[in-house]
């Protein structure tokens, strides 16, 4: 859900929950899923976790 609202403000909430993840790979797919099933908003969510993740360092 905190990707899909993907605000700036948003950000430190996420970055939150990413270190408390066990398994981001699950997060992933679903939205590459969500993604590729042309859900509205999913591919703009999918950018927003890419780019937590690469700030993350993971």
């Amino acid at each position: 859900m905190t990707c899909f609202a993907g605000g700036d403000k948003d950000r430190p909430h996420a970055r939150k929950l990413i270190k408390l993840a066990g398994d981001l790979s699950i997060v992933d797919r679903q939205l590459e899923l969500l993604a590729d099933k042309r859900y509205p908003g999913a591919q703009k969510a999918a950018d927003y976790f890419d780019d937590l993740r690469d700030e993350a360092g993971l």
